[in-house]
């Protein structure tokens, strides 16, 4: 350990609480996801900008019309 270094101790965060509500969104994601239901859009910014970089179709949307639209024509090929 460098001699600067030396008896500082790191800060302490209490992520606890944010990793949880991230965790839980997810999982209620994955959840609806799951049973075929992508009708829920409120866990996404307006502006989401989804990107696909490798693949069949790579591919940049913005928007949730657009992420809609590409996930739309995916799914029903």
């Amino acid at each position: 350990m460098p001699q600067s270094w030396q008896g500082l101790e790191t800060p302490r965060r209490d992520t606890g609480f944010m990793a949880s509500a991230n965790l839980d969104l997810v999982r209620s994601i994955s959840v609806a996801w799951e049973r075929r239901d992508f009708s829920s859009t409120e866990w996404a910014h307006p502006e989401i900008e989804y990107v696909i970089a490798d693949g069949p179709e790579p591919g940049h949307h913005t928007g949730l019309v657009e992420m809609a639209a590409f996930w739309r024509d995916f799914l029903s090929s």
